[in-house]
């Protein structure tokens, strides 16, 4: 998967400027990964609800 993250970044990138996302949402978008979850056993395990919250 990682070496699918700078399409996947390119990508996210032109959406969020079509959408018209502000820069924390693109990089909240792009860095969900890191910031919101965490590694355990070769697989993530995320916290959606610290991002549903975030927004709210």
């Amino acid at each position: 998967m990682q070496q699918f993250k700078p399409i996947i970044d390119e990508l996210d990138r032109v959406l969020a400027q079509h959408y018209g996302f502000t820069a924390e949402e693109l990089d909240d978008l792009i860095n969900y990964d890191i910031k919101y979850c965490r590694r355990r056993d070769n697989e993530y395990i995320c916290h959606y609800s610290r991002v549903a919250n975030h927004y709210t």
